[in-house]
């Protein structure tokens, strides 16, 4: 009997030595909405007829409701394109609101001479939610431009 009690302490030590801690559920802090956002391709060169810009696809996360949420895209330098499934491009801008929904963007730089310059494009993402008034995870996206081959690097900062 002792025998058992002891095996059983020993177990019950053991067990208790070996609990594996798992890291916390991090939360999205409220009023925030999940976006993914990437590019596509890894460069883009003004000499490339397969697509008009470096493509940016941004995507709803599954169970988010995007009823409300409207789309915030901006750029310092270049312009948006949209690309149609019959090959028409249709110039966005620099900056502009959409009605959010699974969508690829393209970025180009304004025109040839833009490659070179000093000022380093920056692409900026984000949200807002009409009902509510407020504004949502931004992306933030590095443009870098490299032997006439521009790639981007997003980072996310939640505002």
């Amino acid at each position: 009997m002792n025998k058992l009690i002891v095996y059983l302490c020993i177990i019950f030590l053991l067990c208790g030595c070996t609990i594996i801690q798992t890291e916390p559920k991090v939360e999205e802090p409220s009023g925030s909405y999940g976006l993914n956002v990437k590019a596509t391709k890894d460069k883009y060169s003004l000499t490339m007829s397969s697509v008009p810009g470096l493509p940016i696809e941004v995507n709803p996360h599954s169970d988010m409701d995007i009823s409300d949420i409207r789309l915030l895209v901006t750029c310092n330098s270049g312009q948006f394109v949209s690309w149609s499934d019959s090959g028409e491009t249709t110039i966005l801008g620099d900056e502009f609101i959409l009605p959010f929904e699974e969508v690829v963007l393209y970025w180009r730089p304004d025109n040839e001479e833009d490659s070179g310059t000093e000022e380093k494009p920056v692409v900026i993402i984000g949200t807002y939610n009409k009902n509510l008034g407020m504004y949502s995870l931004i992306y933030t996206g590095s443009i870098k431009e490299k032997e006439g081959y521009y790639s981007i690097d997003f980072d996310v900062r939640p505002k």
